[in-house]
């Protein structure tokens, strides 16, 4: 699976750097996403705002109910910073602040660091891939790959996959894009 998640990747940022030109990317953003992972399922909540024109805020909570009936919940709050490099391609990097919680366990805090791409195929499709260190009683890389179809100017609806030491997890997201494109 890993290396599906890695060709995705590839492919994301080579299309990227071939896009054709549009007006940018938008870090004005508010994402809800259906979660299906290898031993559980839920729900997300995330989203993403610009203090500059290079500098943003995030944030995304997402529930899950495990397949053995414990129930959890994953806080993550940070900030980032992208840069563009041509109209059709921005690359970013990102750091946060991460709490997991599971009935019954309790709480654990940790960090992630985070890089990728956000590129543009056409005007209506846009592709994502990235990589995250989390550190949160364990290290653990997830690797990332992603698209929106925007059906109008803010709003989109897309598919992202990730890969890590816990499995594969498949999400559903329908975004609402608060800055004109």
């Amino acid at each position: 699976m890993r290396k599906i998640v890695a060709l995705g990747a590839l492919v994301a940022m080579a299309a990227g750097a071939q896009a054709v030109a549009a007006n940018g990317f938008s870090y004005n953003l508010l994402e809800g996403s259906l979660i299906s992972g290898d031993d559980f399922d839920g729900f997300g909540v995330a989203g993403s705002y610009a203090f500059t024109p290079d500098y943003f805020g995030l944030g995304s909570i997402d529930a899950l109910e495990g397949d053995n009936g414990a129930d959890g919940s994953l806080l993550s709050l940070g900030a980032g910073y992208h840069r563009a490099i041509n109209p059709a391609l921005d690359v970013f990097a990102t750091a946060s602040l991460k709490r997991v919680k599971f009935d019954g366990a309790g709480s654990d805090m940790g960090f992630g660091l985070g890089v990728g791409v956000r590129g543009r195929l056409f005007e209506k499709l846009d592709l994502n891939a990235g990589l995250e260190y989390v550190d949160i009683n364990d290290s653990d890389t997830t690797l990332q790959v992603g698209g929106r179809w925007y059906f109008t100017r803010n709003f989109a609806a897309g598919l992202d996959l990730q890969d890590n030491d816990f499995g594969s997890t498949l999400r559903f997201a329908a975004r609402y894009d608060f800055a004109p494109r």
